[in-house]
């Protein structure tokens, strides 16, 4: 439980983040805090999903997907700063690689230098690749997640019915 406390924002600050303040009547509902199988596979999904979605303000989306989705509110904005500064141009350009691959076209910025200006001339030929990418390595990537978390309760919960009780 401490781990929680040291590692997770609470609720009330959640309810008076700047962004979310949107959200706080929905905030109430005990499935949004709750560390279950269910709301944290699902949460899993959310986080991961939008963190490879290339727009800003990831989190509104993710929170608001937690609600109507019934998730934990708590990691699926969490996981969306797994893309943050830092690490957002190399999984973009990894989705768009990948997306380029799917449709069978070479990268527009194959042989060429990655510069500003060259982004925005090719932008037609790199949006349906990369948002291609993005949504299917982020459903690919938050399920495979989701699944991890899932098997983990469900074992967790095996080993501790089979335990046999101290006499």
């Amino acid at each position: 439980m401490a781990f929680k406390r040291k590692f997770f924002p609470t609720k009330e600050e959640l309810k008076t983040h700047k962004w979310l303040r949107f959200l706080h009547a929905h905030m109430h509902h005990d499935f949004l805090w709750h560390f279950g199988q269910s709301e944290l596979s699902r949460a899993a999904v959310i986080g991961v999903f939008m963190a490879m979605m290339p727009m800003p303000f990831q989190m509104i989306p993710a929170a608001i997907l937690a609600l109507v989705l019934r998730a934990n509110i708590i990691v699926s904005v969490g996981l969306v700063w797994l893309s943050n500064p830092v690490t957002m141009l190399p999984m973009l350009y990894g989705a768009y690689v990948f997306g380029c691959w799917l449709y069978g076209v070479v990268p527009v910025f194959h042989e060429e230098s990655l510069a500003w200006h060259e982004m925005f001339t090719h932008m037609h030929q790199i949006f349906v690749p990369l948002i291609t990418g993005c949504v299917i390595i982020g459903l690919a990537g938050g399920s495979l997640l989701g699944s991890i978390i899932w098997l983990v309760f469900y074992f967790m919960r095996k080993c501790k019915k089979d335990r046999l009780p101290l006499e």
